[in-house]
């Protein structure tokens, strides 16, 4: 009787077993009892299961285990990355493989509580030894080449002549020299202010120089120096910015007298704390030591990759669904040597790279991660992007911009394109419309600051060639051009909205916070020289959609070394800017521009003491701009309105009403006061009066119920909720 029972027990259990097995094999069994997750540790090895007792070694072991993985876990995936540096001898590289989908997205995470580094260098494992006059030197492998060193996390400044002045480390303040006279790719310079020393490789040597302009500035090679003459000829360098515009003016050919420079990478300047130089023929790395340190005891690291993170894929078969989120980012190669595109008709040039690159990707993401001094750009999308989202990031003092959104650059640079209405010629046309380019992205909630340590013409969020992308409560500050900058008329329909922008246009000039060029089919050189005036043609063809500009708290200082005299033009609509909606910015120590262009509306905003005023330079007939519902307030020496190269017969403005002004300037041209304005035909509704600000002292610019400026149509807005959301990291916020 008991034997039976047993072989009915087992039989049963058998059974059990096997409806299990079969219901699982024909997808019917409940997966998700099986773990989700995978886990990659310093101390792990590619040989385990990538579980959390026993994880992977390396993010490639991970990569591959997710494709497999996901076949048989229909939930989302999350590769926990446990604490530590990994030093990663190449990028790890995602393609269309790789993908998740809407209902099974794939995640690369740091662990809870953790924030593991992804470094693009190595630690450096040195034996100093005294070079004499206080610095060390020590052996390093041979053929290892960088230019950045870290040492216990910081950046350290390469030998240079000036030295850098970290208290006073603007252009303006301190650490440069300026030219003596100028010619075709050489300059010379003040024997008197120049260094005594004579250099032993003069050729390995690179100039940092800003042009007469201060648009931007540029790195060339030195080719050689005429110690007799005060000469330097330059070499290789000088493709920095984009070429189109003035070619043979000072865009990689002629310098300017005056020029700011400092030249670095060369090993008889080393003589100030903290400076490095490696002996690449030698394989000796000379530091000389910050005061105090103790030099046997420090993290000697150097930054080998330009890009750690690679999400490749195609407009055809893009990478898809596929996150990174936690992950501190740091010691990548600078690039400021490397190859530049030039990718639309803006000034800008940029390299095409970033710590983190994707290409042909939809709906991935990068959020809360901390880029830490990248030597390049830190976040570089390119050509077919749909949705990305970057999100609750930290950018800090990266050698080029922070998130660039670059699509696939369709101009040609060796023609010209004639104005249809006059015939003028510009310096470049247009291929067929590219189709892949950035759109639909979310630039949102990530604090940037001190952007663009190697180059000055860089921002915070740059966009080329890319369509209604939202720009929103990013926290930019410290920069030394724009914090958000719009390089071309294609195709626009960005929101970019309730940023808090401060302290930019630090080192470069005639520029804004927010900037945007218009440079299309319709532009016209002619037109922009003041030469000829007509209407602005069919800009839509290329800014199809508008460009809202709204909600955002910008506070400037004015900077006033530069040749124009002050720099910061606030939200900057340059060159063509057409088909924007500027309303409900508080903008204090800044004003407008708007450079030739047309169909702005500009209405509801505040601006306190607009440096240089608000600017109109070259009115197209039939231009669609107006200038409404706005307060401005001015006390500054500059007038409320400043107006270049306009005639009668361009009137320059199609619409200026219902604005409160007040203040002690003057107004433009043959008006000295209201009144005399009024007699020119504008602002016949608007008044010189008290706005009635509610607190501004604490930053409430609120107008009170008996405000005029309610009156006359203008509307409260709130802009309290300007900069980063709640949900921002708080041990990143400053």
């Amino acid at each position: 009787m008991l034997h039976n029972f047993k072989v009915f027990v087992n039989l049963v259990i058998v059974f059990f077993v096997l409806s299990i097995a079969l219901n699982c094999f024909a997808g019917q069994w409940d997966t998700s009892v099986i773990s989700p997750n995978l886990y990659v540790a310093l101390n792990g090895d590619d040989s385990n299961p990538g579980t959390e007792a026993k994880p992977f070694a390396s993010f490639e072991r991970a990569r591959d285990a997710v494709k497999s993985f996901k076949k048989d876990v229909p939930k989302p995936i999350t590769v926990y990355v446990r604490e530590g540096t990994y030093y990663l001898s190449k990028p790890i590289v995602f393609t269309a493989d790789d993908s998740g989908t809407d209902l099974q997205p794939l995640t690369y995470a740091a662990y809870p509580g953790e924030m593991p580094i992804l470094s693009g260098g190595m630690n450096l494992e040195v034996k100093w030894e005294s070079h004499g006059n206080g610095i060390m030197k020590c052996s390093v492998s041979k053929g290892l080449d960088f230019n950045q060193l870290f040492i216990n996390g910081k950046r350290q400044m390469r030998a240079r002549y000036p030295n850098f002045d970290p208290e006073n480390p603007l252009v303006s303040e301190g650490g440069y020299l300026k030219t003596a006279g100028a010619g075709e790719r050489e300059f010379t310079y003040d024997p008197g202010t120049f260094t005594m020393k004579k250099w032993a490789k003069p050729d390995e040597a690179i100039v940092h120089i800003f042009p007469g302009s201060y648009w931007n500035n540029f790195q060339f090679r030195i080719k050689s120096v005429d110690w007799m003459r005060h000469q330097i000829k330059l070499g290789e360098g000088g493709f920095q910015t984009a070429l189109l515009d003035n070619p043979d003016d000072f865009f990689g050919s002629k310098l300017l007298e005056g020029s700011h420079f400092f030249i670095d990478n060369v090993f008889e300047e080393l003589d100030a704390p903290g400076e490095w130089y490696l002996d690449n023929e030698k394989s000796i790395l000379y530091y000389f030591p910050i005061t105090g340190m103790d030099i046997s005891n420090v993290r000697v690291e150097v930054g080998l990759l330009q890009r750690l993170i690679e999400v490749k894929g195609t407009h055809q078969k893009p990478v898809r669904h596929l996150n990174f989120k936690g992950f501190k980012i740091t010691h990548t190669r600078a690039t400021f040597m490397d190859e530049y595109i030039t990718p639309s008709t803006g000034d800008w040039g940029i390299h095409r790279g970033g710590a983190i690159y994707m290409e042909g990707v939809e709906d991935c993401a990068v959020e809360e991660c901390f880029f830490d001094a990248v030597g390049g750009n830190a976040v570089y999308i390119s050509h077919h992007a749909r949705r990305i989202r970057v999100y609750g990031n930290k950018f800090t003092y990266t050698g080029d911009s922070g998130v660039c959104l670059v699509g696939k650059s369709h101009i040609i640079d060796d023609q010209s394109l004639a104005c249809p209405f006059c015939g003028a010629k510009g310096y470049w046309d247009f291929g067929p419309d590219p189709e892949d380019y950035p759109a639909y992205c979310t630039i949102s909630n990530n604090l940037m600051h001190h952007i663009g340590v190697y180059g000055k013409q860089t921002a915070g969020v740059f966009m080329a060639i890319s369509l209604k992308n939202t720009v929103s409560h990013n926290h930019i500050h410290h920069m030394p051009r724009s914090s958000i900058c719009m390089n071309d008329p294609f195709w626009g329909g960005h929101i970019i909205e309730y940023n808090y922008i401060h302290d930019t246009v630090k080192e470069t000039d005639d520029h804004g916070p927010i900037n945007s060029w218009g440079r299309g089919h319709y532009w016209c050189v002619g037109h922009y020289n003041g030469d000829v005036y007509h209407d602005p043609g069919d800009v839509k063809r290329d800014a199809k959609f508008t460009t809202i500009i709204r909600n955002n708290y910008i506070r400037e200082k004015v900077t006033d070394f530069l040749p124009y005299g002050a720099s910061n033009l606030g939200i900057d609509m340059d060159d063509g800017s057409a088909n924007f909606h500027v309303y409900n910015n508080l903008v204090i120590g800044a004003g407008v521009q708007n450079r030739d262009g047309s169909h702005r509306i500009v209405e509801n905003n505040i601006f306190i003491n607009p440096n240089r005023g608000i600017s109109y330079h070259v009115g197209y007939t039939n231009s669609g701009d107006k200038f409404r519902r706005n307060i401005v307030v001015q006390n500054s020496d500059w007038t409320f309105f400043y107006i270049l190269l306009q005639t009668d017969e361009a009137p320059w403005i199609d619409e200026m009403d219902y604005n409160v002004f007040n203040g002690t300037s003057e107004f433009s041209g043959s008006a000295k006061n209201f009144k005399e304005w009024q007699k020119l035909g504008f602002d016949k509704h608007s008044v010189f009066a008290d706005p009635m600000f509610v607190d501004p002292a604490n930053g409430n610019y609120n107008v009170k119920v008996e405000s005029p400026a309610l009156k006359l149509g203008f509307k409260n807005f709130d802009i309290s909720h300007a900069g980063l959301l709640p949900d921002f990291p708080e041990e990143w916020r400053e």
